[in-house]
């Protein structure tokens, strides 16, 4: 079993310039976090490298060395399929004596060069070290389940899991971003690969950065892609993917001898612990996080689900008492602000995971690639020829008539407003609306002049030229893999789980699946079923005699905790606190008087959900967060989590 955690380095143009070794420990406790258990370092010729990892039964070092000495790889992340990767390499003359998927590496780079990663199956991340050539090459998986970010300055390049091993070291400043900061305001995430931070970057998924005598290449090896020529059927998508789903979730269980899963009641967590439980015959314990909210909670679910999957089941209910320092605990993880609240139970459902396993896998992705949000289904009405075509035309004259500032008015006409600009225009338009750029109006006018022209829809007009289609479905779920899932679900997941020293395996993530979602149809992802227009088609119909009747019914809730309750009574002091406080008022950001009157009027009950929506509450309190720990002190230090176990 392999299970890694974080790597971490340094690299000098000067190959006599030395890496000392307390640079490498510093980087090293800054995430030891993500592999308390092991560690290998290697160091000599103006380089230093190494890796941590988790310590469990038949698992392998994360560094590896070739024979001559030249070639070091440090890994991040699980590689699957090794026996036939093993096999592959004899064949060609190498004898790899390790079970570990770092071991690997140096003998498939001798063999493919940095064209390695096209080979691969796995949920990685990895730096690999050519000694010969003296180049750096730092490589991600493909949906991006591993984090890897690198820095240059003064002839060294830097390179770690996560933002905090580089930040350890003194070479860089932490000075914050402003555009980043202005985009992460208007749409809650910064597009990869900027960071927050000046000069810091993430190596982008599916891609590698290499870096010799000082300059910096970067390609892509895979890339989601529409515009192909093989499209079949949705019957055939249908069994393709059950197939592949059933590979995936073995090739991650296969090293296992318990699984374990985590388990919210919905179709996605099911079908993986279904296909555990049922299809593999290995037993499954399912973890799940909740709230004494019932509206917000999916705890009953969870239960029914667990009973007639047949698993063992654990839970664990969010205080609310627990949120603040929560809260902390993931911007420090993160290494930037977040918008996005179930960070905090997913922490807490790692850590009940955690005191049960050192691994568990997810039902992350199938939203992002084969449509499970409501925003799909409004998307794929929009296509419905049964519709009114001239209302776009109407709302979209509307629109001229109420300008976009009217929309953040507590009034009919603010609602007029939103609701012709989010129902006029061209399909681009409106498909821009639904994945996040109606929320720009709510902050924009809070900020400083120079932050106000940052619009974040480049980046997602930028992406939808890559595309490859233009029908509206693919190109939200384009979006919605190439950000939400790289920007959003995938930090979120690693950092909280890593917080534990917990490692995640992501089924519907195989690179299989990837390549079905791009040549499955439209109507596979949303479509039409017992007489009802319904999401995650393929689903539903491939897991039709294993999904629980009520995972298939159930509303889609989500994993946010439930801030309009707890905003305005257990957490209002916190908030408070942080919001109105003049450090906050003070920041660079920002119209000091525009932010204190809309905080004020947010705990005075005179904003609505539109003009101060808690997600933005929750962006300005992170921000502030992060700018304590990051930026205004002179150390980083980890805060403390006071609130004892899950």
């Amino acid at each position: 079993m392999i299970l890694i955690g974080g790597i971490w380095g340094v690299v000098h143009v000067d190959s006599s310039r030395p890496v000392a070794d307390r640079q490498l420990e510093a980087m090293l406790r800054s995430i030891e976090h993500r592999g308390p258990d092991e560690r290998a370092t290697q160091a000599g010729h103006g380089i230093g490298m190494g890796a941590c990892w988790v310590a469990a039964p038949n698992c392998g070092p994360a560094f590896a060395v070739s024979e001559d000495e030249q070639i070091w790889a440090a890994l991040d992340g699980a590689i699957y399929e090794r026996e036939s990767l093993r096999s592959w390499l004899a064949s060609r003359g190498h004898r790899v004596d390790s079970q570990s998927g770092a071991a690997l590496l140096p003998h498939m780079y001798e063999e493919l060069g940095a064209d390695l990663t096209s080979r691969i199956e796995g949920d990685f991340a990895f730096a690999l070290w050519d000694g010969h050539r003296r180049a750096l090459h730092l490589c991600r998986g493909r949906a991006g389940h591993k984090p890897l970010f690198y820095a240059e300055s003064d002839g060294s390049l830097f390179f770690g899991s996560e933002i905090k091993a580089i930040l350890a070291l003194p070479n860089l400043e932490r000075t914050p971003k402003p555009s980043a900061v202005a985009d992460f305001l208007a749409i809650g995430t910064i597009p990869q690969p900027t960071t927050c931070f000046e000069g810091v970057l993430h190596v982008p998924p599916a891609g590698v950065v290499t870096w010799s005598q000082g300059r910096t290449r970067k390609r892509r090896y895979w890339h989601l892609n529409f515009a192909t020529e093989e499209r079949i059927g949705r019957d055939e998508a249908a069994e393709r993917y059950r197939d592949l789903v059933m590979g995936a979730v073995q090739r991650r269980t296969n090293d296992l001898e318990h699984c374990t899963s985590f388990l919210s009641g919905g179709m996605d967590c099911s079908i993986v612990v279904g296909t555990v439980s049922r299809l593999l015959g290995k037993a499954c314990t399912a973890f799940s996080v909740g709230f004494a909210e019932e509206e917000y909670s999916e705890l009953p679910d969870a239960r029914v689900g667990a009973k007639e999957l047949g698993a063992e089941y654990r839970e664990h209910v969010v205080d609310p008492k627990t949120v603040p320092d929560t809260l902390r605990l993931a911007v420090w993880h993160h290494d930037a602000p977040l918008e996005d609240t179930s960070s905090v139970p997913t922490y807490w459902g790692a850590k009940l995971a955690r005191a049960h396993t050192p691994l568990v896998l997810t039902g992350d992705g199938p939203d992002q690639l084969f449509a499970g949000s409501g925003y799909h289904l409004q998307v794929a009405r929009d296509l419905d020829p049964g519709r009114c075509a001239v209302a776009p035309y109407l709302y979209g004259a509307l629109s001229w008539v109420l300008p976009l500032k009217l929309a953040r008015r507590r009034s009919f006409l603010g609602r007029a407003a939103r609701r012709s600009h989010r129902k006029g225009g061209s399909p681009l338009h409106r498909l821009l609306w639904h994945f996040g750029a109606g929320h720009q109006i709510v902050p924009r006018h809070l900020l400083v002049p120079e932050l106000r022209e940052v619009d974040p829809r480049r980046h997602w007009l930028e992406a939808l030229a890559q595309s490859g289609t233009e029908h509206p479905l693919e190109q939200a779920l384009y979006l919605d893999f190439h950000f939400f899932l790289h920007d959003d679900l995938m930090p979120k997941v690693d950092r909280m789980t890593m917080a534990c020293s917990l490692e995640t395996r992501m089924p519907f993530l195989d690179t299989s699946l990837l390549q079905l979602a791009m040549v499955a149809p439209p109507d596979a992802k949303v479509g039409w079923q017992n007489g009802q227009l319904r999401t995650k088609w393929l689903q539903r119909v491939a897991f039709d005699d294993i999904l629980p009747r009520h995972s298939v019914e159930k509303r889609k809730r989500g994993f946010a905790m439930p801030t309009g309750p707890w905003f305005q009574k257990d957490l209002k002091p916190f908030l408070r606190e942080v919001l109105l406080d003049d450090r906050t008022l003070r920041r660079p950001y920002f119209q000091q008087d525009e932010l204190r009157g809309l905080v004020e009027g947010y705990f005075a009950g005179t904003q609505d959900a539109f003009t101060c929506p808690n997600s933005l509450i929750v962006r300005l309190v992170t921000l502030e967060l992060w700018h304590r720990m990051y930026i205004d002190p002179p150390q980083i230090e980890q805060p403390s989590q006071r609130h004892g176990t899950a």
